[in-house]
């Protein structure tokens, strides 16, 4: 229903141990909505271990097969930029500087290409939640700390 979470009547698996899922989708749904991954902290990330901060990605409704870090840019692009799934993935391909398909699975692939998509990707993660990181630890500094006004404290 494209409102980026998924809901109890909405298609969802957990993937296996080599990170593939299959969804049965009703075939009226097919290509319809955007694929969504929520990645919770119970989850371990091949590369780099635990999960420490949830996250989600996302992959357009045409392209679904593969949802990374990357397809997410691409869906994002789409969104704000009101374009479709090709002109989106060109966009994101060419800010990033990268020289394969957004949509192909980068990390079974072997090319020199695929493994520097692959580095991207995993710094778009990490570089996320560490952002999401920093805020949280804001917020709550900020949050915590007593403010005065007229001579008395609001926030004691």
């Amino acid at each position: 229903n494209s409102n980026g979470t998924c809901e109890s009547d909405e298609p969802s698996g957990k993937t296996d141990a080599s990170g593939k899922v299959t969804l049965k989708v009703d075939v009226a749904d097919a290509g319809k909505y955007p694929v969504i991954a929520v990645v919770g902290t119970d989850a371990t990330d091949a590369d780099t271990g635990a999960v420490p901060v949830a996250f989600t990605l996302k992959a357009p409704a045409d392209k679904p097969n593969v949802i990374s870090p990357l397809t997410t840019l691409v869906q994002s692009a789409m969104l704000s930029k009101g374009m479709n799934s090709t002109d989106a993935e060109s966009y994101v391909r060419k800010q990033m500087g990268l020289n394969v398909s957004l949509f192909d699975d980068f990390i079974k692939e072997t090319t020199a290409d695929h493994k520097t998509a692959a580095t991207v990707a995993r710094m778009v993660v990490v570089t996320t939640q560490r952002q999401f990181t920093a805020t949280i630890k804001d917020d709550f500094l900020l949050s915590s700390r007593p403010i005065a006004h007229g001579g008395m404290n609001i926030n004691p």
